[in-house]
């Protein structure tokens, strides 16, 4: 079973790390990483908000 804070903790760095990308991209100008974070933020709030998940609550 894995660690419930390693787990919360990976999901917050990757948040972090996708919204980070997104300023980076729309500063730059350059869309790749801001549709490539765009999604792995769409990713965790879907994560977050499944019936199944262990971190949200169910819909």
């Amino acid at each position: 079973m894995p660690d419930a804070w390693g787990d919360r903790l990976g999901r917050f760095d990757m948040a972090l790390g996708a919204v980070n990308g997104t300023a980076y991209g729309t500063a730059h100008g350059d869309p790749e990483p801001v549709e490539r974070d765009r999604r792995a933020l769409a990713r965790l709030r879907a994560e977050h908000n499944s019936p199944h998940s262990s971190t949200g609550e169910a819909p």
